[in-house]
């Protein structure tokens, strides 16, 4: 599996658009389609259902989704920490991050709220990073949004949600994993 067709499955969840992903990926709507099409080949499955307004994630497209959010989240890691050993003095020897590992529970108990609430792709990562205490930036660099848009983002997730503050929103997510 190639991790750039990855990276274009998740811009094409996010954007719901072949269009759209192919414009922010600088490549062709053909090249997008063929990257999708080996992927349903190489997993066997269908990831979309093409619409008239553009594409929704079928339910094997949801677990892909999760996965490769995962899998991107984990090169990104692994790129910084590589380039991170190559200017690190010798003597220091091997540096290991040991907090890689995403939590997994909050991430299925996030899917479920997503499915429950119909959260977007974009509303469900943003909520996966604000609980996972990602921080703002690294969420706004993910999804490609200013700080404004973010808090936009978020405040609609907390009112489909019906929660007022994170403690209750955190409450929400505990009681549908439990």
């Amino acid at each position: 599996m190639e991790t750039a067709h990855l990276h274009e499955y998740i811009t094409l969840a996010k954007t719901q658009s072949f269009t759209r992903a192919a414009g922010e990926l600088a490549i062709t709507q053909s090249a997008l389609s063929k990257h999708v099409a080996t992927l349903e080949r190489e997993l066997g499955c269908e990831l979309f259902v093409r619409n008239g307004r553009g594409v929704v994630l079928t339910q094997a497209g949801a677990v892909l989704y999760e996965k490769a959010l995962i899998a991107e989240h984990l090169l990104k890691q692994t790129r910084m920490a590589v380039r991170d050993a190559v200017n690190a003095p010798a003597e220091e020897g091997p540096v290991f991050d040991t907090d890689i590992q995403p939590d997994i529970a909050l991430r299925c108990a996030c899917n479920l709220v997503a499915r429950r609430y119909g959260l977007t792709a974009a509303e469900h990562t943003a909520l996966v990073g604000f609980l996972e205490e990602h921080g703002f930036a690294a969420i706004e660099d993910e999804l490609d949004l200013n700080r404004d848009e973010l808090g936009a983002l978020l405040g609609g997730i907390y009112r489909k949600l019906g929660v007022h503050d994170k403690d209750q929103l955190v409450a929400l997510i505990h009681s549908i994993s439990e």
